[in-house]
């Protein structure tokens, strides 16, 4: 059996973020990510010197904000509950018009929901929590350095990023 691949033929884990990370799929969840990093910056910082104060192996910075920023993602465990929320609400919607195709003809809208809500609820906010992990990860220098600010571009003795131009 190869690595990675399941007996089954059923995707695994990471080939599912890989996938989907390749297509496309995690673009607003990449915009939530960012907005989640900016808006709890200051949390994450501390988080980061707690960390310098507690475990005095992590002594490279970098490293502690990486931590600190993963642990903020896994503690809130939500990005962005308006956007959550609507892609919650979009999943709802699609599992309600599969159940009218599988049925043809208009489902119970209330029914269809509440059981999506009780198969798949869960495992559709975990996947989003290990897909914003992925993304970070696949991302992480971008996001440190927004993290960082200007202050940590300067530390590392680095140029700010020109503004305006052709936006890349």
């Amino acid at each position: 059996m190869d690595e990675g691949k399941r007996q089954d033929g059923r995707r695994t884990l990471l080939e599912a973020l890989k996938e989907d990370y390749e297509n496309g799929r995690f673009d607003l969840l990449r915009q939530s990510l960012e907005y989640f990093i900016r808006s709890r910056r200051g949390r994450i910082l501390e988080k980061a010197e707690e960390m310098k104060e507690r475990f005095c192996d992590i002594n490279e910075e970098r490293t502690r904000l990486e931590l600190a920023v993963k642990k903020s993602i896994l503690e809130s465990r939500v990005l962005n509950p308006f956007i959550d929320a609507r892609e919650q609400m979009r999943e709802i919607e699609r599992h309600i018009w599969l159940e009218g195709v599988k049925l043809n003809r208009p489902p119970d809208r209330e029914k269809a929901a509440r059981e999506w809500l009780g198969r798949w609820a869960k495992s559709w906010r975990e996947y989003r929590l290990f897909a914003a992990l992925y993304v970070f990860e696949r991302e992480m220098d971008r996001f440190l350095d927004i993290l960082e600010g200007e202050e940590g571009r300067e530390k590392r003795g680095e140029d700010a990023p020109e503004k305006g131009g052709d936006g890349a």
